[in-house]
């Protein structure tokens, strides 16, 4: 399974020192309607702070579950 194909499947991104060292983030998408993304919202920090394995499953899923909401809350505007 490719990067993206993961990304797809568990709705959110990570990047473990991706483009500089000592930085990490995750990503989730914020859907206007159900099938056009439009906004998202992420998260930075250092590594640090928090391990690659915390980060995937610890923030990641916490970012995911924020876009979620923030999502449901814009549907219902």
């Amino acid at each position: 399974m490719g990067e993206l194909d993961r990304v797809r499947d568990r709705g959110y991104a990570v990047s473990y020192e991706g483009l500089f060292k000592g930085i990490i983030g995750a990503a989730a998408p914020i859907f206007m309607d159900q099938d056009k993304m439009e906004m998202c919202i992420n998260a930075i920090g250092m590594t640090a702070d928090c391990t690659k394995e915390e980060l995937e499953t610890r923030i990641g899923p916490l970012v995911k579950r924020y876009a979620d909401a923030i999502t449901e809350a814009l549907t219902r505007i």
